[in-house]
C-alpha cells in the first residue's frame, strides 16, 4: 500500500499543514510507504517525491486555481504509481488519525473511490451535480482511493474528459469555481462505477462535529486559513 499527498504552491504557508499531515501519516500508516506527489525537487520534509508535472494536463489548469494544479499533478502521477498496489491519496491539509486499511479492505479492487461531499450538504448546496449531471452524486476529492485495477490507467483521460465537459457550465454557484477539479473527479468516479467510501475516511470535525469513528479528519473549507484565502497558483 502507498499513501500519497500533493505538495505544491505557496510553500511557506503550506508547510505547517504538510508537517502535521506527515506526522499523522507516519504514526498510522501501518507499514505503508509514504510519498509526496510534487512538481518540486525532492525529497520534501525528508520524504521521497514522485516527480511529475502539471504541463501534460495544462489544458485542465486555469489561472489562480490551485485545485486544478492538484488534479493535473495527480493525473500525471497516476501512471507512475505501482500498478499492483493500492494508493490512498490524502490532501495535505488532512490528518490521519487511525489506520485506514480496515475500512478500505472491501474496496481493495475498486479502481477509484471517494466519500460523498458532506460540504455540499452542510453549505446547503445540491447533493448532486447540476444540469445534465443531476443523477451524479457529488463526492469529495480530498481523499481518493485508487485500487490496483487495470482500469486505473484510464483515469487520467477520464478526468480530462470530465473536466472539459463540465468547464463550460461552471460555476453553477459563483463562489465555487475552484470545485471544477472535484466535480471532474466525481464524474470520472461515477463513470467507473461510482464507489462511496465510508464518511469516517473524509470527515471534518470542525464543520460536522465529533465522530468517534473518524479515521481521516479533513478540515475542508476556507475556515482553516483564517481570514486569508488559501494559496493559489499564478
Amino acid at each position: 500500500m502507498l499513501i500519497v499527498g500533493t505538495y505544491f504552491g505557496d510553500l511557506p504557508r503550506f508547510r505547517p499543514f504538510a508537517e502535521q499531515w506527515l506526522q499523522s501519516v507516519r504514526r498510522h500508516a501501518d507499514g505503508a510507504q509514504v510519498r509526496f506527489i510534487s512538481d518540486r525537487p525532492g525529497p520534501l520534509l525528508g520524504v521521497e517525491c514522485i516527480a511529475c508535472s502539471s504541463e501534460p494536463f495544462a489544458d485542465c489548469v486555469r489561472p489562480r486555481q490551485s485545485f486544478d494544479v492538484k488534479g493535473a499533478l495527480l493525473c500525471d502521477a497516476l501512471p507512475r504509481l505501482p500498478a499492483n498496489e493500492g494508493v490512498l491519496m490524502i490532501d495535505v491539509d488532512a490528518l490521519l488519525l487511525a489506520s485506514p486499511w480496515p475500512l478500505l479492505a472491501k474496496f481493495a479492487r475498486c479502481p477509484m473511490a471517494m466519500t460523498t461531499d458532506h460540504g455540499a450538504l452542510l453549505f446547503v448546496h445540491s447533493a448532486t451535480l447540476d444540469g445534465n449531471w443531476s443523477h451524479v452524486l457529488k463526492q469529495n476529492s480530498g481523499v481518493i482511493w485508487f485500487g490496483p485495477s487495470p482500469r486505473r490507467r484510464e483515469i487520467p483521460a477520464m478526468y480530462r474528459a470530465a473536466w472539459h465537459e463540465l468547464q463550460p457550465v461552471i460555476p453553477w454557484t459563483p463562489k465555487l469555481t475552484h470545485l471544477l477539479e472535484q466535480y471532474a473527479w466525481t464524474l470520472a468516479c461515477h463513470r467507473l462505477g461510482v464507489t462511496i467510501l465510508p464518511p469516517a475516511l473524509n470527515w471534518s470535525t470542525r464543520l460536522l462535529g465529533p465522530c468517534a469513528e473518524v479515521v481521516i479528519d479533513h478540515d475542508y473549507g476556507w475556515g482553516k486559513w483564517g481570514a486569508q484565502p488559501p494559496p493559489v497558483n499564478t
